[in-house]
């Protein structure tokens, strides 16, 4: 099959533009949620600078709509803020392109950045909450202060006496804490010879 130049970069494109919109649906593991990279919004940044006459505004609008749909999202939500990102990257592409890598890097980051605001701009007008307490302020504000759970409650067949050692191990408070290794070493010395059950 013989493509013609302009049909394959336009393969290339669309190809490069559904890995995207796949990798940005892929299931992660939770704590590594706030540190996924927005691989539509790189993606299309990068096809405004390299290529503008044939990604541009549209082409922002339309995976912004198919990323609306993926999310299950307001539509026009990520619509929106895709556009916006590739009229900029389109408008200033050739500035952009003699800039030092670092800069270009600055740019890309800041583009992104606003197309998160835009997002979170467009959910508050909508009413709905911003941020659901599952942030990562929200995630080490609870490590710091919640208590950590029994072990007891994880597995039932832990011995009770071990269970409160583990528990005085974790207190969040240093007073509830064994003073050294020492004495965690003497109190599971002491629970072998009771044969703590």
């Amino acid at each position: 099959m013989n493509l013609s130049h302009n049909a394959r970069s336009r393969l290339i494109i669309a190809a490069s533009l559904l890995v995207a919109l796949v990798l940005s649906i892929l299931p992660w593991p939770v704590w590594t949620e706030q540190f996924r990279p927005d691989w539509v919004a790189l993606v299309l940044i990068y096809w405004c600078i390299a290529l503008p006459t044939r990604v541009g505004v549209g082409t922002g609008w339309s995976v912004g709509l198919m990323l609306d749909v993926l999310y299950g999202s307001m539509l026009g939500e990520n619509a929106l803020a895709k556009s916006l990102i590739a009229f900029l990257a389109v408008r200033f592409h050739l500035q952009l392109r003699m800039f030092p890598r670092w800069q270009q890097a600055v740019v890309v980051l800041l583009l992104v950045v606003l197309n998160n605001l835009l997002v979170l701009w467009v959910k508050h007008l909508a009413g709905q909450a911003p941020f659901t307490g599952e942030d990562l302020l929200a995630i080490l504000a609870k490590l710091v202060l919640d208590e950590v759970p029994r072990v007891r409650q994880l597995r039932r067949m832990i011995p009770s006496a071990l269970d409160d050692l583990v528990a005085a191990m974790m207190s969040k408070q240093p007073e509830g804490r064994p003073a050294d290794g020492v004495a965690v070493l003497t109190a599971i010395e002491q629970l072998e010879a009771s044969g703590a059950e």
